[in-house]
């Protein structure tokens, strides 16, 4: 299986047992990564350390800002998985949402695009590929399309549209996954959430996923 550099709030002992749960579900073949079972890696964690997990497979050009509890990064050349825990309680199955409110979250943010020289721009969201969209008014739906479609990727371009959005749209915890299609194929996501909207290029090239944290009220 390949090597990850790992990054994490956890502790070396703790996120080695997490690398290693990871890797118990995921294939042996490397180039079929991205069909690990997220949502038993999921299981597991909450089995094993408690709470609710997400899990991101991401390839490795991506721009990401994410509030979590404690958190997981494994890297590659090729493969970007970030292990996510959203709650301190398990998943809650009938959409009460998590604690938002208590101390403990964090950004886990990663950036590997704003190095590029490249000039990259978005054409205007109306002129992209809705591939989701839940809990989002028509008014909420337009300010976060103008912010994605405006979006700066010569700085961590993650982070920064997170921030606007949650000035935009009136607070919420916004999270914010840029990834690149073409420089792998490779997208496994589990996750929880209130809202949520996905964008893609029509040439495939380019697809831009937010979600805000299902908050306890």
């Amino acid at each position: 299986m390949m090597p990850f550099q790992v990054a994490s709030d956890m502790g070396r002992e703790a996120a080695q047992e997490v690398m290693d749960l990871f890797l118990s579900q995921a294939p042996e073949k490397k180039d079929q990564i991205a069909t690990t079972n997220t949502v038993k890696v999921s299981t597991l964690l909450g089995e094993k350390f408690g709470g609710f997990w997400d899990v991101f497979i991401m390839g490795p050009r991506f721009s990401y800002s994410v509030y979590c509890r404690n958190y997981v990064q494994l890297s590659t050349s090729r493969i970007e998985v970030l292990i996510c825990k959203e709650s301190d309680v398990g998943f809650d199955s009938s959409g009460g949402g998590v604690d938002c409110h208590t101390p403990g979250f964090e950004i886990s943010a990663n950036d590997t695009i704003s190095s590029s020289t490249e000039v990259i721009t978005l054409p205007h969201f109306q002129q992209m590929r809705v591939t989701l969209k839940d809990g989002l008014d028509s008014s909420s739906f337009n300010k976060l399309g103008s912010l994605i479609s405006s979006a700066d990727f010569s700085k961590p371009v993650a982070d920064a549209l997170r921030k606007s959005a949650e000035e935009e749209l009136g607070g919420g915890m916004w999270n914010i996954i840029v990834e690149e299609e073409k420089s792998a194929n490779v997208q496994g996501f589990y996750y929880d959430y209130r809202r949520q909207l996905g964008f893609e290029t029509l040439d495939k090239r380019w697809v831009i996923f937010a979600f805000d944290r299902r908050c306890r009220r």
